[in-house]
């Protein structure tokens, strides 16, 4: 998967987890997620799965 602006995503600290999207700050060369905190939930919720993700800015950002 690569990662791009606007990408639906899921992240968690183990304990919950959110739904939001992926946003890349060009000024500070890392990629962010901006929340949706209307859908945090627990994260045993959540079913397991394994996604490998390349981190770098997608083509055009």
């Amino acid at each position: 998967m690569r990662l791009r602006d606007g990408l639906p995503v899921t992240i968690h600290d183990e304990e919950l987890a959110a739904d939001g999207e992926a946003v890349y700050s060009p000024c500070e060369g890392v990629w962010a997620a901006r929340i949706d905190w209307s859908l945090v939930r627990p994260w045993d919720a959540e079913p397991a799965t394994a996604v490998g993700a390349d981190a770098g800015p997608a083509a055009g950002s």
